[in-house]
């Protein structure tokens, strides 16, 4: 069943899953660089951990750098978390309930597409840092697991090395595992009991395993800076953090929904009630109906026509149900068996009872809840809810599979109808996500570039980015040598990769957050240094950070500075920045001062 699904994921979704404009592009280009000899940080201006970025270079040494190299890796990363999350939720509760929930990531989560920019999937995320992060987090709580059952130091080791590596991604991804482990060893502790020595031999362990791959890489960046600089290097998404304002930027608030909190609010209430009487409707009520019958042939007869009114309302559900709002509730789900399973844990420790599934649905628990924090107001499936909402909703699932299917059938009886009740909920739910991406999928039929890095995007019927990427590519060819280099404004890195062309400056993106982080007088520097043989503007609204276009409403002075010092030899497409529409400015470096208001020239 698993493999079936997964499969079948992967063939709907072939070729279709990035964005050939936005962010990952970034994605290839940085370890393509990092394989040519280029350093993260010293040469490639970046603000996440270094683990991700040397990974892909490695794979792109070993195998080609190129999309299909890196797509092949992540399907076996999916791969990867598929099974990790089976043998977690199995020992939860059995396994037909963690091939369920395993099934789920792979229909809602790891090929999906539910927004009309891509890349908010398992196989060409936005971020790599976010899905190493979930391989990562999901390897560490299997290996406490593995821990609560043997007490071996070698899983405390993984624990403290996975947590590491997790240092080195992303911050939610670190502060999510860090948080639920410390939880874990509370509990182990309240549990053993050990003693002061046995205590300070498990720190010692976790503390030295977790400081090995943080020590690896400040010894390779200590090769080329001072031992102090390499450490500030290895903690830059932390410094980041704590030395800019991005993330109190209104485009963070609005993700978060911190902006307008107290609607918020109230519509994760709304997703609730939604919820509960989803719960009410498909598992409730006919479990109460059925236990009604008395004869047992009108009984089987009843439970035969629930399942297919259950089938045959899927079209209606999915027009009826606002499902990309339903998610919403799940911080507060979270909470709730954080708070449950707590007061449980409680009583069988007054029992001097060990109850393993327990401590680990407790676990994941607080694991789910604090991964949810970027989303905490606005939690969702599409978007960055692909990742950050995935383990809460997996948890959400088990509940109704396992502890929930479980006390109805206590209270109605007939407890294979029940489960079979609640498996045909959560295949709903995952039959109507399927087909959401299925949608979005079909309207992808255009390639876009050739052979391994070929993309297939939108139809030029329902975006004409596509069609334009096109030619520009072609432009790039005929115009721009293989020696000579270019940069694309505010962002196009995917167009350096496709087109094989290095950026000569250290910064890859100039949208809002780069320029809050990195600062346009430094990026004006860098350009003046490197002095690109070509610049190419790129048409992209960016009104989601609060700024619409570049040069207009921000980035002025790097505008100004393409504008007295490259002419425009081509534009494909739309003017760039005017609204009319996609388009692209090819401009050469030019001998003497400019003055170009605008890119308009054909």
């Amino acid at each position: 069943m698993i493999a079936a699904i997964g499969s079948g994921m992967a063939i709907l979704s072939w070729r279709k899953w990035p964005d050939i404009l936005i962010d990952f592009g970034r994605e290839l280009y940085v370890p393509w660089q990092l394989s040519q000899g280029s350093r993260l940080y010293l040469d490639i201006a970046y603000f996440n951990g270094p683990f991700s970025s040397y990974v892909n270079s490695l794979i792109f040494k070993i195998f080609g750098a190129s999309l299909m190299t890196i797509a092949i890796f992540n399907l076996s990363i999916i791969v990867a978390i598929t099974l990790l999350i089976f043998l977690i939720f199995r020992e939860m509760a059995d396994v037909i309930v963690a091939t369920i929930v395993a099934s789920a990531f792979l229909g809602i989560f790891a090929f999906c597409q539910y927004h009309v920019v891509g890349n908010f999937n398992f196989v060409t995320p936005y971020s790599h840092e976010l899905t190493h992060g979930v391989l990562l987090s999901f390897w560490t709580l299997f290996s406490f697991l593995s821990y609560l059952k043997k007490r071996s130091y070698l899983w405390l080791a993984s624990i403290g090395f996975g947590m590491g590596i997790a240092f080195l991604t992303k911050i939610e991804v670190f502060l999510a595992i860090s948080l639920a482990m410390i939880t874990g060893f509370l509990w182990v502790m309240i549990i053993d009991r050990p003693s002061l020595g046995k205590i300070w031999k498990r720190v010692f362990i976790l503390i030295v395993s977790f400081l090995l791959p943080l020590a690896i890489f400040w010894a390779y960046f200590a090769e080329y800076v001072p031992a102090n600089k390499a450490f500030v290097l290895v903690t830059t998404p932390y410094r980041t953090l704590s030395e800019t304002s991005l993330f109190s930027s209104p485009y963070y608030l609005r993700v978060t929904g911190m902006n307008v909190p107290l609607l918020n609010l109230k519509k994760l209430l709304i997703s609730l009630g939604w919820n509960l009487l989803g719960l009410f409707l498909y598992l409730l009520l006919p479990a109460y109906l059925v236990v009604k019958i008395i004869d047992k042939k009108l009984q089987i007869c009843a439970m035969v026509c629930i399942l297919l009114i259950m089938i045959f309302s899927i079209p209606y559900l999915r027009q009826l149900v606002p499902w990309m709002e339903i998610l919403r509730a799940l911080p507060l789900l979270m909470v709730g068996i954080i708070i449950y399973s707590f007061r449980k844990l409680r009583i069988d420790i007054k029992m001097k009872k060990l109850d393993i599934p327990l401590i680990l649905v407790h676990v994941f628990a607080v694991f789910s809840f604090v991964f949810t924090w970027k989303i905490i107001l606005k939690t969702h499936v599409q978007l960055y809810g692909f990742a950050l909402a995935m383990p809460a909703t997996l948890m959400a699932i088990f509940l109704l599979l396992s502890p929930l299917a479980n006390r109805v059938a206590e209270k109605f009886g007939n407890v294979v109808f029940v489960r079979v009740l609640s498996i045909m909920i959560v295949g709903i739910i995952v039959l109507v996500h399927i087909q959401f991406s299925y949608d979005r999928y079909s309207d992808k039929t255009l390639s876009v570039g050739s052979k391994e890095n070929r993309i297939i995007t939108w139809a030029p019927d329902v975006s004409e980015k596509g069609a334009i990427f096109n030619k520009a590519l072609e432009k790039i060819g005929e115009v721009i040598r293989r020696e000579e280099n270019f940069i694309a404004l505010p962002e196009g890195i995917m167009l350096n990769f496709l087109a094989k062309r290095k950026n000569p400056s250290p910064y890859v993106n100039f949208m809002p957050p780069e320029l809050i982080i990195f600062g346009e007088d430094q990026m004006i520097t860098a350009f003046r240094e490197s002095a690109p043989n070509y610049v190419l503007l790129v048409d992209r609204d960016t009104s989601t950070y609060g700024y619409r276009y570049f040069g207009r409403d921000y980035g002025n002075k790097l505008f100004q500075w393409v504008q007295e010092n490259y002419k425009p030899l081509c534009t494909i497409g739309n003017q760039p920045f005017s609204g009319k529409g996609f388009g692209i400015v090819i401009a050469k470096r030019a001998n003497g001062p400019q003055n170009h208001n605008y890119y308009g020239e054909q």
